[in-house]
């Protein structure tokens, strides 16, 4: 398992920074698509899973507590500005207001890797939400999480994953069913999406510099 676990670090070290300055920090369908089969290159089984997520910084989880779900609420004015005076602050990856009308055409959501043994998620976008300024410093990362914790997000069960990346920084995912259909029809995902020549130069950028990093020949 630590060998495995090996080449999940490496891929979260070496993909990132050579899609991120050609794609983007939040092109998270193609970062899934291309991460999935730079480890199945390498003998270990990843699964894209759609979700939403939720970063926030230290204040944000004094003043909520374990009550997660008040980060996707409406509050009161005056309890706002209180949590702004504090400092609150939260990023929310993959929502959309109700009634937004992008929702229904598009794949609006957010895209991570699960894997077993080692049990957990990989999130090769996750510095899109990184606000230093605010205190929440997050980037991709393997998120270790236990069997039942990967059995309770996949069932839907809300917010089910929670992650304390640093002393700062909260992350949440929630699984969104509602976008499978629509991640499997994102461009991204099925090789539509971008330039093909730019997009495979990257691809192959991306499969010899983690193939060095874990010790293969390209």
């Amino acid at each position: 398992m630590e060998t495995r676990k090996r080449k999940i670090e490496a891929l979260v070290e070496t993909l990132p920074p050579v899609m991120g300055p050609v794609f983007g920090k939040d092109a998270c369908v193609l970062a899934a698509r291309v991460g999935m089969q730079l480890l199945h290159e390498v003998g270990v089984e990843a699964s894209p899973l759609p979700v939403r997520c939720a970063i926030y910084n230290r204040a944000m989880a004094e003043r909520i507590g374990n009550d997660v779900g008040r980060l996707f609420e409406p509050w009161p004015e005056d309890e706002e500005l209180a949590a702004k005076n504090e400092g609150c602050w939260s990023v929310m990856i993959g929502w959309v207001e109700p009634g937004d009308p992008r929702a229904g055409q598009r794949f609006i959501g957010h895209v991570v890797l699960t894997t077993r043994n080692p049990d957990g998620i990989i999130d090769l976008t996750l510095d899109q939400a990184a606000r230093p300024d605010r205190d929440i410093h997050v980037e991709p990362a393997f998120l270790p999480l236990d069997r039942q914790g990967l059995r309770a997000l996949r069932a839907g069960e809300a917010a089910a994953a929670y992650h304390e990346q640093d002393q700062d920084t909260r992350i949440v995912y929630a699984y969104a069913p509602d976008l499978e259909q629509r991640l499997r029809e994102a461009p991204d995902w099925s090789g539509r999406g971008f330039n093909q020549l730019v997009r495979e130069r990257t691809i192959s950028e991306c499969r010899t510099s983690f193939r060095q990093k874990v010790g293969l020949a390209r």
